[in-house]
């Protein structure tokens, strides 16, 4: 079921039954003067057609992960002169679909997410390391993103600390 909105009076009805239209979309809400579109199970190949038959392009990808070993959330920003729409959805065991072969922004946001935690993208058509060291696995970052009270007591940089 897609949730009413708050503050819908400012963004186009037109606009928002596209997006509770895309596959996997269970909520629709405008607040903090941005429009956010959530789904767990959202089909994110689905979400990037309609926002590129829109004309609004992605930003960036924003990861933050929900424990060590575990799925991660995702958040697609789009943007164009008028709004912003950020999409909320999840990993499945690990991964989500690539969008960097029809969509050429996420091509590097989705290797950095993969090097720092270890979410894979199936169908990227380049994924060798962005920022990861040789000989680092992917995922470099999750544990301190995940228990991050362990973290800060030995503040050492993953990378500092070796293979």
């Amino acid at each position: 079921m897609v949730a009413d909105l708050t503050g819908a009076d400012l963004i186009d009805s037109d606009l928002i039954g596209r997006m509770k239209a895309i596959p996997g979309v269970v909520s629709v809400a405008a607040r903090t003067g941005a429009l956010w579109v959530e789904g767990p199970l959202l089909d994110v190949e689905a979400m990037a057609a309609a926002m590129e038959s829109l004309g609004i392009r992605m930003g960036t990808v924003t990861a933050i992960p929900l424990g060590q070993g575990g799925e991660t959330v995702m958040i697609y920003h789009y943007t164009d002169e008028k709004q912003v729409i950020n999409f909320k959805t999840r990993t499945r065991n690990g991964m989500l679909a690539s969008l960097s072969p029809s969509v050429r922004a996420a091509s590097w946001a989705e290797r950095e997410i993969n090097d720092l935690f270890a979410v894979e993208f199936p169908g990227h058509p380049n994924p060798v390391p962005l920022l990861r060291p040789e000989g680092f696995e992917p995922g470099m970052l999750r544990e301190a993103m995940s228990t991050p009270a362990v973290m800060a007591k030995s503040p050492t940089s993953p990378l500092a600390r070796g293979k």
